[in-house]
């Protein structure tokens, strides 16, 4: 990325924040001029709720007052002169509050106002409660603090707000909504005796019930709502106008300001470029900046012209000392390569000397051996008991080393004698095993569990030596009055999920573990249990050359794995062999 292109964006980075912040500014004045004609908004609402019911509630109310002054005044003078006789149009509350309320819905905008006292069980039927009124009956009946109701309902298509208040049953209303022979015979002749009877003090079976047109609250909520919008529309495009200019604005400036920035420094910083490749590709090496003005383009390009100068001074100095390190780095691995022969050729001498060593000494103790058998067998009966002893601890001492010398041979037939890979199936290697050591088991009354182990390439003599050696010693080192019990079993894993493989760069690999629960060992002596000839307990406890855990290991390094054991005394041990299932091409087999 060029220095033009990085101002150019550091540029653009600013006019951005400085859009992103304007941008903001005005976003939060929108927000709060959204904020402002919601509240506006809600109000209008609120208001719209608040009018229509103070229309609902004053008929509402109004209405009430009929009945108290129609209950209080009218009846009890009209009863006065009239004695007992009934007019409902003077002494009935019910009737005089309608009467009243048709009265009123004469009068200029009152014809859609709706007044009305509904029962659950009126005298006249056209006061029966419908469906919403029963509910709202009910809802007062349920509640008794209740002292209204109201809110918006659909009646025919059109919104109407009604207000709803209980009619509480007194006393005075027992004389004509008793019992039907209590009541005066102008009811009975009016209404009959099926309906409106029955009514107890205290109860609620009726409601004052009022609705009142909302037409136009809400076409003035509407046209609010529509002068508002109009208002929010003009104050977003004003907004909109403003970003678009400055962001015209900013584009001018960023255009203007790169094409100064590319006449001032671009060219410069190219031309200096141009020579600077020129000079680290060697094709011109004595080329230089011409650049000679003093700001710090100039500055740079003449500390250029400087360091050249020294480079190609030093270049020189350095292809010559390349030259003669070159030529001794030559002699040395020259030298390498014939010390690394030598050694080769050394360890085939010794491993063959020692495979030669130990064959020719079988000879002379076979010797010792037979003559000390023809010792005892002959002249046995004329030994002393200290004669005895010393042909006793001759034949040990024979047999010790006849030990020594197969596991001397061992040891260097894992090399010497070697076969080619060949694909093993490792579980039947394992199964012949156990077999082979059967009588063991029956010694020590241990067990041997196999579980499921791979086919892998590798020499089978060779895997039949190291799982013999790793559990013959499981069976060997177990604790006293405990029977051995010795797990054979292996995984195939990915390598280096367990331990990684060198020789395995990617793919699979085996891993064979046994273990047991014998005496174990401290791990302080893990290295040492795999040396040749080494031992963790003297000869009398266990017996043993100490080359068992040496010929494993050469096996499994002669395979291109890995050994490695992990105990405590006293819990057993668990040996790990891990090995690759394919050898790879090329690989050395012997």
């Amino acid at each position: 990325m060029t220095i033009g292109l990085k101002f150019g964006l550091v540029v653009l980075l600013l006019v951005s924040l400085t859009l992103g912040i304007a941008i903001g500014i005005l976003a939060g004045k929108e927000a709060k001029l959204h904020l402002l004609q919601r509240q506006a908004l809600s109000l209008q609402e609120e208001s719209l709720v608040k009018e229509a019911r103070a229309r609902a509630g004053g008929v509402a109310s109004f209405g009430e007052a009929c009945r108290a002054y129609t209950q209080n005044v009218l009846a009890p003078a009209v009863e006065k002169h009239l004695g007992g006789k009934i007019v409902f149009e003077a002494q009935s509350r019910t009737f005089v509050a309608r009467g009243t309320f048709e009265q009123l819905q004469q009068r200029p905008g009152m014809r859609d106002y709706v007044f009305r006292e509904a029962s659950l069980n009126p005298l006249n039927p056209k006061n029966l409660a419908d469906a919403e009124e029963k509910k709202l009956i009910e809802r007062f009946r349920a509640n008794r603090n209740l002292t209204e109701l109201n809110g918006f309902v659909d009646k025919n298509g059109r919104d109407l707000y009604f207000v709803a208040r209980p009619i509480v049953v007194e006393k005075s209303c027992l004389r004509c909504h008793d019992r039907p022979a209590d009541a005066p015979a102008e009811v009975r002749d009016e209404y009959g005796s099926k309906s409106g009877f029955g009514w107890q003090v205290g109860d609620v079976n009726s409601i004052l019930m009022v609705l009142v047109p909302t037409d136009d609250l809400k076409e003035n909520a509407a046209l609010f709502r529509a002068g508002s919008q109009k208002l929010a529309d003009e104050h977003q495009a004003t907004n909109r106008t403003m970003l678009l200019i400055f962001i015209g604005s900013a584009i001018l400036l960023i255009v203007a300001v790169s094409g100064l920035f590319h006449l001032l420094v671009n060219r410069r910083i190219a031309h200096a470029a141009d020579v600077m490749r020129q000079v680290a590709s060697n094709k011109t090496a004595s080329a230089r900046i011409a650049d000679r003005s003093g700001d710090e383009i100039g500055t740079l390009a003449q500390a250029f012209n400087h360091m050249a100068d020294s480079l190609e001074a030093a270049h020189r100095q350095l292809e010559q000392r390349v030259q003669e390190r070159t030529k001794e780095l030559s002699e040395a691995n020259t030298r390498l390569e014939q010390l690394a022969a030598e050694l080769a050729r050394s360890n085939a001498e010794l491993e063959q000397f020692a495979y030669i060593a130990s064959h020719d000494l079988q000879e002379p103790l076979r010797k010792v051996q037979t003559f000390g058998d023809l010792l005892v067998a002959q002249a046995g009966a004329a030994l002393d008991e200290t004669g005895r002893l010393y042909v006793e601890r001759m034949q040990d001492a024979a047999r010790r080393m006849q030990g020594l010398i197969n596991d001397l041979l061992t040891f260097s037939r894992v090399t010497s004698q070697a076969k080619p890979f060949v694909e093993v199936n490792l579980g039947g290697i394992a199964r012949d095993v156990v077999s082979d050591l059967e009588a063991r088991l029956r010694t020590t009354g241990g067990s041997v569990e196999i579980g499921e182990l791979p086919r892998l390439e590798s020499d089978p003599t060779q895997m039949r030596q190291l799982l013999q050696n790793l559990v013959g010693n499981a069976l060997k080192f177990h604790r006293p009055d405990v029977p051995p019990v010795v797990v054979v079993q292996g995984r195939i894993v990915k390598n280096g999920e367990g331990i990684l493989l060198a020789s395995v760069p990617s793919g699979l690999v085996c891993e064979i573990t046994v273990q047991d629960n014998g005496i174990g060992f401290d791990e302080k002596y893990l290295n040492r249990i795999f040396a040749p000839f080494q031992r963790l307990h003297g000869r009398g406890a266990y017996e043993g050359t100490g080359m068992g855990l040496a010929i494993c290991r050469k096996i499994v390094e002669r395979h291109g794995g890995t050994i490695t054991a992990r105990s405590a005394p006293g819990q057993g041990s668990t040996f790990l062999v891990t090995l690759p299932l394919r050898q790879r091409k090329g690989a050395t087999k012997t």
